[in-house]
């Protein structure tokens, strides 16, 4: 294929191709003129092997540009990951603080801000979820294809290894992922018309981003201390609750770690893209 992209290319520079050579050749051979047969000869190996190193250089070029392609996407992909993963710690920072606030109140008694509406408006929003899951859409394109040696530089394509393959977050998906049970519990106790309300006035998504508002329930002050006591007094609420809150407090740790991963890896895809570009055409 290289000696065919060799010839093309000797065409493309001007010198002769293969059958005016040999006709050339043929010629100079019947005329004995050797002299003449050495010259078209020499220019024969000469177009060859520029032809080959066009190829070469085209292939690595191509290459190159292939490789930035990735590199970019890669970033992209970490970008996103950090973007997601930071707005899933802060959502969850903000159930921890109900969660805190619901356990407060079954253990001792306390109302959240000294309120029974807002004390019930604690015990549900405990219960939202917001799982969490890594972006790896280029690295997983590029392991597939078997090509992970587009990216040179060894010490990244072993950083990005233990990100995508090997790192606590992929170990931690069950933290995540997991679907507390007390999301099931605290939900079949509080009345389907507070839900609704909580739902329309008390929660917002916006392209995918939950945030939790501060609202004030439909519900009188007496009305909810019957609520809270059937909530405190059940068993599978209350330590479904401390368990899903100790687990959200854990992955929230758990992506500090990611983040501080990704901050280095995003430093690293951009100094190789910089080298990339500065030895670009």
């Amino acid at each position: 294929s290289r000696v065919r992209h060799g010839r093309q290319a000797a065409f493309r520079t001007g010198l002769p191709t293969s059958r005016v050579l040999l006709r050339r050749i043929t010629h100079h051979v019947v005329n004995e003129n050797w002299f003449a047969v050495f010259v078209d000869f020499v220019i024969v190996v000469v177009g060859v092997y520029v032809g080959i190193e066009v190829s070469n250089w085209n292939e690595a070029r191509q290459e190159d540009a292939r490789a930035q392609y990735f590199l970019e996407r890669i970033g992209h992909d970490l970008t996103n990951d950090r973007a997601q993963a930071t707005s899933k710690q802060q959502f969850w920072g903000d159930v921890v603080e109900y969660g805190q606030a619901a356990i407060a109140h079954a253990e001792k008694g306390e109302l959240y801000k000294g309120s029974t509406r807002q004390t019930v408006l604690a015990y549900y929003q405990a219960s939202q979820v917001n799982p969490y899951a890594a972006v790896s859409t280029a690295y997983d394109e590029l392991r597939t294809a078997g090509e992970l040696s587009l990216i040179r530089n060894p010490a990244l394509r072993t950083r990005l290894a233990e990100y995508y393959v090997n790192a606590t977050s992929l170990q931690a998906q069950h933290l995540f992922q997991y679907l507390p049970k007390y999301r099931e519990y605290v939900r079949g106790r509080i009345p389907h018309d507070i839900q609704r309300y909580i739902w329309d006035n008390c929660h917002s998504t916006d392209r995918g981003n939950q945030t939790l508002l501060d609202c004030e329930l439909p519900m009188s002050e007496d009305e909810g201390s019957v609520l809270l006591d059937a909530l405190s007094v059940d068993a599978g609420v209350v330590h479904g609750l401390r368990f899903w809150i100790a687990n959200l407090i854990v992955a929230s740790k758990v992506i500090d770690d990611n983040l501080e991963q990704t901050d280095q890896l995003l430093e690293l895809v951009d100094r190789s893209l910089g080298k990339a570009k500065a030895a670009g055409p």
